[in-house]
């Protein structure tokens, strides 16, 4: 009997421990842990009735839970997640920052000369003071992300995210990627009727085509033929004749034609490889 009141004192000390805790990361980060899986509190009456068996096992989970190795961050409904798996979406996404940042390098300096400027300076004027507030055509993430827990949903989120960086973060990715975005314009191109600027992106380098698409306005300019041609798939045929198409493609041929330049000596004016 008295080991067996030992060990609910031991529960009832661990169980105010805990319930101190909770509270503790609710005014902290505002997480709510109470009534969560990751709550290993059991009921008053539970800890007075259980066996010693029970009882041992109850206090190991609420000593591993009162840890400081334990914590927690809240997710996008202020539910828990465990810190040490937030940190993992963190390394993961320096891995993605670290490999923006090297991909982006070669093109920074490029000078985009229907626009009048370099890259990097068309990227500093075109990105907003407030990440969330950006609009973003083409999927380029040219600027460091910085996420918080907030922004994910759920332990299985965290995970999904953590894989999904893990992948923007390889040459593989990023050049899939990119495949993926010129058979989509080939597509587009090829049902507006605009055989020669398909020729012309068909030709392009995978260089020349990453630094058009990720840097340029030329993703923006085809948005409106990228209506047109999903309106086509669908058997919508009202924007056939739309000036705001065939003024769009006009644009975005400038910048075909620019990224498919030569210099004076016949040289691609944007060279090297992915």
């Amino acid at each position: 009997m008295a080991n067996d009141n030992s060990l609910r004192s031991a529960a009832l000390r661990a169980h105010r421990a805990a319930t101190r805790k909770v509270s503790r990361l609710k005014a902290g980060s505002g997480v709510e842990v109470s009534g969560s899986d990751y709550d290993p509190r059991q009921t008053p009456d539970f800890i007075r009735s259980a066996t010693p068996a029970q009882l041992r096992t109850l206090v190991r989970r609420l000593d591993k839970f009162n840890s400081r190795e334990t914590q927690f961050v809240p997710d996008a409904e202020f539910k828990p997640i465990p810190r040490k798996l937030f940190d993992r979406v963190k390394k993961a996404e320096a891995k993605k920052n670290e490999f923006v940042e090297k991909f982006y390098e070669p093109f920074k300096n490029i000078m985009i000369e229907p626009a009048g400027m370099t890259v990097d300076q068309r990227m500093a004027m075109i990105t907003p003071l407030h990440p969330h507030m950006g609009t973003r055509t083409t999927d380029s993430p040219y600027k460091k992300s910085d996420r918080e827990s907030t922004t994910i949903h759920g332990e299985a989120g965290a995970k999904k995210l953590v894989k999904h960086l893990n992948d923007l973060a390889t040459m593989k990715h990023e050049k899939q990627s990119l495949k993926n975005h010129r058979q989509g314009v080939m597509k587009m191109l090829d049902i507006v009727g605009d055989i020669e600027m398909q020729v012309k992106v068909a030709q392009l380098t995978n260089k020349q085509w990453a630094a058009l698409w990720k840097y340029t306005k030329f993703a923006s300019m085809i948005k409106t033929p990228y209506s047109h041609y999903n309106a086509s798939i669908t058997g919508d045929k009202s924007l056939s004749n739309s000036e705001s198409v065939q003024t769009d493609l006009a644009v975005a041929g400038e910048y075909v034609d620019w990224a498919g330049a030569k210099d004076e000596k016949g040289r691609n004016r944007i060279r090297g490889r992915l």
